[in-house]
């Protein structure tokens, strides 16, 4: 009776190990999953503030242009 005993809680114990690491490899792949993931949002947004700042960057050479030409304007209205 005792080695049947025994013989339970080892297979028991097998199973809670066997549990255990079934769970560890899960999250492994849920950490490294979630990394990928972070890494690609982190691209994506690089991307995105790149792509910001050449807008910016054209959109104040058309002000500049714009300005340049309201002053070419403004002095040819004055001469008058």
């Amino acid at each position: 009776m005792l080695r049947n005993k025994k013989q339970t809680l080892r297979s028991a114990l097998k199973g809670a190990v066997a549990v255990a690491v079934s769970l560890a490899m899960i999250s492994c792949c849920c950490v490294t999953s979630f990394a990928s993931e972070l890494s690609e949002a982190r691209r994506k947004l690089a991307a995105a503030k790149k792509q910001e700042a050449t807008a910016q960057t054209q959109l104040d050479a058309q002000y500049e242009v714009c300005l340049l030409y309201t002053s070419d304007a403004a002095d040819d209205l004055t001469r008058v």
